[in-house]
């Protein structure tokens, strides 16, 4: 997502005994992140086995973003973020917040074999405004 920045910019003219001048400056803000969610394990064998992830975000914009939400229906409610090296609950250009979850293999993945591919599907999903 792109947005256009607006800052003016104040120019004094001494020299000639000018007013100063404002001049709009026009720069592109990015905003971007990247998302990567690790399973501790490879593969599970029996129901009660427990997965554990580790998902971590990371600022890849040049600007701050605000509000984040994220939620990974699988596995409920997550733990974190540890991270946020100013505490302010904004992640921060180049800061990475990390969140851990776990979810506790079923019977029903193992008797359906994890949906009929063998894998158990799981989606984290991140929000955030700017």
């Amino acid at each position: 997502m792109k947005r256009r920045v607006f800052s003016v910019v104040t120019i004094l003219v001494l020299l000639t005994g000018l007013l100063p001048v404002a001049s709009p400056v026009f720069a592109e803000a990015s905003a971007s992140f990247t998302v990567e969610k690790q399973a501790d394990v490879a593969s599970v064998d029996e129901a009660g086995d427990v997965i554990n992830y580790t998902i971590t975000i990371t600022n890849t914009g040049d600007v701050s973003l605000t509000n984040i939400s994220i939620s990974d229906p699988l596995l409920g409610t997550l733990t974190g973020p540890s991270g946020d090296t100013n505490g302010d609950g904004v992640l921060d250009v180049d800061e990475i917040w990390t969140y851990t979850g776990s979810y506790e293999i079923t019977q029903s993945d193992i008797d359906d074999n994890g949906g009929g591919d063998g894998e158990i599907n799981n989606t984290v999903t991140v929000d955030f405004a700017e």
